[in-house]
């Protein structure tokens, strides 16, 4: 009975494990064909209509698009020929089952994710004839990763058999810093010199150490415990620094 209640809480730490990346590339493929079809939107409305002129220090725009932080947009203003400032707003949330064989034991977890919030971007130009520029700002935002393991079947301990819900259930919680600072490198400016434009950023965001808890019920009860818990939090030490990606479409409103 422990070491299958062992195998099970390193099976779900690896399946919380690999949720960012999962989770990534479902939002991205469904967020694609939203990304395509305002992009054909945009140039249909504007087109043949006269670019705005690129001479004044001060502009306007929006833009869409998505990322590591989510699928969103952001209010995009131009200070002058070298700085412009964004104000976003991003969301990532959504629910993934895994059906696992854990000691021939069959298991159903519910992996979910949790991020996106407000982010404050400050970009520098080096050149006012290029768009490449560097990037720093920090992101608000709400990060839980949470893990539900319950078992699948009836299961029997000698002559006794047992349903799930007498089993009970154990979940893991993973939680970091609300304030994330970013810092990075882009290509496109966020109000571009024309009616439209793509951009794309990449960079590093620090959210700290993770906080894990754990809850369990009836027979997973001993393994919700401190010990267990700093086991996760050491297991995921080396994510306090995280990629921040954002691939998005300008739009130039003055």
């Amino acid at each position: 009975m422990k070491r299958r209640l062992a195998n099970i809480l390193v099976f779900v730490c690896n399946g919380l494990n690999a949720v960012p990346r999962i989770n990534f590339r479902f939002k991205q493929r469904q967020f694609s064909g939203l990304a395509f079809s305002f992009f054909l939107f945009s140039t249909y409305a504007y087109a043949g209509q006269p670019l705005p002129s690129d001479t004044s220090l001060f502009g306007i725009g929006v833009s869409a698009g998505a990322g590591t932080l989510g699928y969103g947009g952001s209010l995009n203003f131009k200070c002058t020929d070298y700085i412009q400032v964004k104000l976003g707003y991003s969301i990532l949330e959504n629910t993934i089952v895994l059906p696992m064989t854990i000691s021939s034991q069959k298991l159903n977890v519910d992996l979910n994710i949790k991020s996106g919030g407000y982010t404050l971007i400050c970009e520098l130009y080096p050149s006012k004839k290029k768009s490449f520029h560097f990037l720093a700002g920090v992101a608000k935002v709400e990060n839980s990763y949470v893990g539900k393991a319950t078992l699948n079947d009836k299961t029997s301990y000698g002559m006794i058999i047992y349903n799930p819900d007498q089993i009970g259930y154990v979940d893991f919680t993973l939680t970091g810093n609300s304030w994330l600072p970013i810092l990075g490198i882009g290509i496109g400016r966020s109000v571009p010199k024309h009616r439209l434009g793509i951009g794309f950023d990449a960079g590093i965001m620090y959210q700290g150490k993770l906080n894990a808890t754990i809850n369990a019920t009836n027979a997973f009860t001993p393994i919700a415990n401190p010990e267990n818990e700093q086991i996760i939090a050491n297991a995921f030490s080396s994510y306090q620094i995280v990629p921040f990606i954002n691939f998005r479409i300008n739009f130039k409103i003055y």
